[in-house]
């Protein structure tokens, strides 16, 4: 098995961690980090010390994919889990979710490991406090409330997100923000926003989500491309599949309601390339434990004013490098990355090093003024990250101070409203863009005045063509980006009728 340089590094920290007495800690990796290959590398080398090992997952569908991990190094293993094929309690190593160990005893180990231990569950509190085993916890967002209480021996952790993105581990990830939900006066439940809440209000904007999704998928990939989606509820979520169904993308909703067959079945469609399965949509299922590195745009629509992990943990699963994909796509659908700007910025740039319950927690984010909005959007609508000097969408230098660091390259690269592009396009690629305008309107079945085309124009850049060299622009050939465009138009059109 080859290690990372600082998978190496951080393996050597635990074991001088442990040497020294710290039988509780929690080993920090954002994704993409590569924790799994260090659990197999950990549980590995109890085996073969003749040491026995019990790893933990926060859910029953990751038990087969550790499984998998450990067959392929060649590790004999048992599965704690009911009618399970693999129920083979005299091995040494045995792999049990949290769900399994609920009503039984605990098999002996002397080494511990709890995946998504961020979760804090009862039972494996209890087996923590009541333990003599060595006990790591791994995590992505070690943000809970008291987790340095539960994992005394501290964290270690030596890489960020934005150096995993630098070195080629991680893909960079374009947010954008789109028309969010609209949350303002709505009840809460432990600080959230209710469910019920969140779905009446997301319904609204169904038809929006769709359209952004056609527009932004055509505009930055040319094509339909694989998708994750983040729903309110599982009501809302079936409302958002049925509607991208009916606009002849095929979408399929599931949540913990789902059977584990199927679930590896929908997964692996949406593995395959070719497969016609584009997207998936769920309210939690999703965010932890699930790689689908061919995904290249998320779409958050379930809005947050606490769980900076649920965020951090959905927005991973877009980051997988894959092929020669230059970057993924994130959709705010909900207003989250305004919410929590600050505090992503600072986990990415900066990692997590003490699990003391300080100011990057999961904590109520208030909603941002229209001052402290201002200052983070350009004035061509682009919203920039704290590192930004200039604006990603128009290269427009920025007013006020960066608040973190200089010359980072950060992983948010930019994240633009509405039509606005990720570049400062020329007269001519605006005459292109009019150009394939008309030549859409020209050939329907019923052709579109030119006013048409000019009002499309001003959909996109926020005004309509001032330069003779734009406004006179002849026909041109619809190039995929427009076409993905005129697509978003036609939808938007469609739901404006259907609302009227």
């Amino acid at each position: 098995m080859q290690l990372r340089p600082y998978q190496s590094t951080d393996l050597a920290s635990l074991g001088q961690g442990i040497m020294r007495g710290n039988h509780r800690q929690v080993f920090y990796g954002s994704t993409g980090y590569g924790k799994g290959t260090c659990i197999v590398s950990m549980l590995a080398g109890a085996y073969r010390k003749g040491k026995a090992a019990l790893f933990i997952v926060d859910r029953i569908t990751l038990v087969d994919d550790m499984s998998k991990r450990l067959d392929a190094e060649g590790i004999p293993h048992g599965v704690i889990q009911a009618d399970h094929w693999r129920n083979q309690p005299y091995q040494r190593i045995q792999i049990a979710s949290a769900q399994s160990l609920e009503s039984r005893k605990l098999p002996e180990a002397s080494l511990i490991l709890v995946d998504e231990c961020h979760a804090l569950r009862a039972r494996v509190i209890e087996i923590i406090q009541n333990t003599n085993a060595v006990v790591v916890g791994f995590t992505a967002t070690p943000f809970t409330k008291g987790l340095g209480k539960v994992f005394d021996g501290g964290i270690i952790g030596s890489t960020t997100t934005n150096q995993l993105v630098k070195d080629g581990h991680l893909s960079p990830v374009r947010i954008f923000a789109a028309k969010e939900i609209n949350m303002k006066g709505a009840k809460t439940v432990a600080g959230e926003w209710s469910s019920a809440e969140a779905t009446k209000r997301g319904i609204v904007i169904i038809g929006d989500v769709v359209s952004n999704w056609v527009k932004m998928t055509y505009e930055h990939y040319g094509k339909p491309e694989k998708t994750l989606v983040f729903s309110a509820s599982i009501k809302h979520g079936e409302a958002l599949a049925s509607e991208f169904r009916s606009l002849g993308y095929r979408f399929e909703q599931v949540s913990a309601n789902t059977p584990a067959k199927n679930m590896r079945e929908l997964a692996a469609e949406l593995a395959d390339d070719s497969s016609d399965l584009l997207g998936l949509v769920s309210v939690e299922k999703l965010a932890k434990g699930f790689d689908a590195p061919n995904v290249k745009i998320g779409i958050g629509c379930r809005p947050y004013r606490k769980s900076l992990s649920g965020i951090i943990q959905a927005l991973g699963r877009t980051m997988r490098t894959y092929k020669d994909t230059p970057y993924k796509i994130w959709i705010d659908q909900c207003g989250n990355m305004a919410r929590f700007m600050d505090d992503i910025a600072d986990v990415f740039e900066h990692g997590v090093t003490s699990l003391r319950d300080g100011h990057i927690a999961d904590k109520v984010h208030k909603e941002p003024t229209k001052k402290e909005k201002k200052d983070i959007t350009c004035s061509c609508g682009a919203i920039l990250m704290p590192w930004d000097t200039k604006c990603h969408t128009c290269g427009k230098e920025r007013k006020r101070p960066m608040a973190m660091v200089e010359n980072v390259a950060g992983i948010v690269e930019e994240v633009g409203i509405a039509a606005k592009r990720n570049k400062v396009e020329t007269a001519k690629d605006k005459a292109a863009w009019l150009g394939a305008f008309r030549t859409y309107a020209a050939l329907r079945d019923r052709p579109y005045k030119d006013g048409w085309c000019m009002h499309a124009y001003k959909e996109r850049y926020g005004e309509f063509p001032r330069d003779p060299a734009i406004r006179n622009a002849p026909m041109g050939p619809i190039f995929h980006e427009a076409e993905g465009f005129i697509k978003h138009l036609a939808i938007k059109r469609a739901h404006e009728r259907k609302r009227a």
